[in-house]
């Protein structure tokens, strides 16, 4: 058997030995969560790259689709994690 990874307390107090392997026991759906959420950030950070480069290049194009050259820069200038 391998030794365990993690430490912490459990619901009694006492020092409870945890597996990195047991998470998925406890939540099965936490895997496709994570997955879920890693493919909304790498969108946000494509469409804001994308946002960024309409903003470099030509306001004309900015107002083609409605949004200023402020708000597009302050839209590109957020971190991929932030809506």
């Amino acid at each position: 058997m391998s030794k365990p990874l993690y430490q912490g307390s459990g619901a009694s107090g006492a020092l409870a030995l945890w597996h990195p392997t047991d998470w998925h026991a406890a939540d099965p759906g936490a895997t496709s969560r994570c997955l879920q959420q890693i493919q909304i950030w790498v969108s946000r950070y494509r469409q804001r790259r994308a946002l960024a480069d309409l903003a470099a290049m030509n306001n004309h194009l900015l107002r083609d689709i409605g949004v200023s050259l402020q708000d597009a820069e302050r839209e590109a200038a957020k971190p991929f994690w932030r809506a």
